[in-house]
């Protein structure tokens, strides 16, 4: 078994969202990484911010210069959940000012698959951890002509209920927002959705994104079995129950995104000594 990297999502331990008292908890505990939001305000500057806000909500936020000054020294990794797609290459190009490496920037969140492939150097300057509903509205929408207009906005909307069939063997308690999924699914036919798995992988390739990341209800789909199967690391978030850590473990996963680091770092101690 590769150790995963254990990625702190915003708000770990108890601390609250996009603050810098959560990265603190990070160093802490030990995480290899921070997940953290991040927005531009009405001026352009970069914020830790999960939601859009006034302008005056914005500048009690702090300028995501100060989650680089304040890791700059360690070994954390950062995860850029990004909430902007205009905001990706201004972060890069601050990471780059404040001297931060390639291996040490993880970027999720609305980073789509056509910005990687109109500039294929972006995955140099870092690891893109391409976010699994933003390739599937990608593949909808170059397959758009085989849905009828009410199932393409559908899907659009619900990016994840084709991968929800009756094939599944998702327990039972992390069905809700599955059923929710499930409840509006149209008739979508066996070989469609084969092919919709297979442009799935096939665009995680060709982007040459590091990792696909993924919502911890699909561990038990199908597409989770393909994307592993076309050799494409997997990273799942928010990850807080035990027995979520363990599946994690079993199937090998390359990233753990938890708010609960200590419980996450004490399972994986008790699975390596398995």
């Amino acid at each position: 078994m590769n150790k995963p990297m254990i990625t702190a999502h915003s708000g770990c331990e108890g601390t609250g969202i996009d603050t810098m008292e959560s990265i603190e908890k990070a160093l802490e505990f030990g995480a290899d990484a921070i997940e953290i939001d991040v927005r531009m305000d009405p001026f352009g500057d970069l914020r830790i911010s999960h939601d859009p806000l006034s302008l005056e909500d914005y500048l009690r936020k702090n300028p995501l210069a100060d989650v680089f000054q304040r890791v700059q020294s360690s070994s954390l990794l950062i995860n850029f959940d990004l909430k902007e797609k205009a905001a990706l290459y201004k972060t890069l190009d601050a990471a780059r000012d404040f001297g931060f490496p390639t291996e040490r920037l993880v970027f999720s969140g609305c980073t789509t698959p056509v910005q990687l492939v109109n500039d294929p150097e972006l995955a140099l300057r870092a690891n893109f951890f391409l976010n699994l509903e933003e390739v599937l509205k990608y593949v909808y929408d170059h397959r758009k002509e085989e849905f009828s207009r009410e199932v393409f906005s559908m899907l659009m909307d619900d990016p994840y209920v084709i991968l929800i069939d009756e094939d599944n063997n998702i327990p039972d308690v992390y069905l809700s927002e599955a059923v929710k999924l499930r409840q509006k699914v149209y008739a979508i036919s066996r070989t469609l959705r084969e092919k919709i798995y297979e442009d799935t992988v096939r665009i995680y390739q060709e982007t040459r994104a590091a990792a696909v990341n993924m919502p911890k209800f699909l561990l038990w789909t199908r597409i989770t079995e393909l994307l592993q199967a076309g050799s494409i690391p997997l990273s799942i978030w928010t990850v807080n129950e035990p027995e979520l850590v363990r599946r994690c473990l079993e199937i090998n996963v390359c990233n753990i995104t938890t708010r609960k680091i200590q419980l996450t770092k004490q399972i994986l101690e008790q699975f390596s000594d398995i």
